[in-house]
């Protein structure tokens, strides 16, 4: 058995800058071995979940030509696309007063994307 982890709410994504693991809305990966400090962190509050099960099968082989290194680069493309949809049309002053609304703290210096990575966080923390 292998132990996976999803994101407990599938409307947003997770990104962990230190290892470049990500996530998307009903994506389940195994949990990597080189876990980075936001991962650590998402787990112990609720925001990834983890489960079990059974290895995959040999059925699930490569496709011929494909290599390892142009998958990463694709789920780290769909986790941006992903990303952009959700947020589209909103400017770094709607992000920051949507941040004020709820409650989240910031910085003026933050850009866009640290901003929605505020704001994701905090959609993914464990309802209290």
């Amino acid at each position: 058995m292998s132990v996976f982890i999803r994101l407990r709410n599938v409307s947003g994504f997770f990104v962990d800058p230190e290892t470049g693991f990500s996530l998307s809305s009903d994506q389940e990966k195994p949990l990597p071995d080189n876990m980075g400090k936001r991962t650590r962190d998402w787990l112990s509050g609720g925001g990834l979940v983890k489960f079990n099960r059974e290895k995959p099968t040999t059925s699930s082989a490569k496709v011929e030509g494909e290599s390892d290194q142009t998958q990463p680069t694709k789920e780290l493309q769909e986790t941006d696309n992903n990303f952009e949809k959700q947020f589209e049309g909103l400017s770094v002053s709607d992000l920051r007063k949507l941040c004020k609304d709820v409650g989240i703290s910031y910085s003026r210096k933050q850009d866009r994307a640290e901003l929605i990575n505020l704001i994701v966080e905090y959609e993914a923390r464990p309802a209290q």
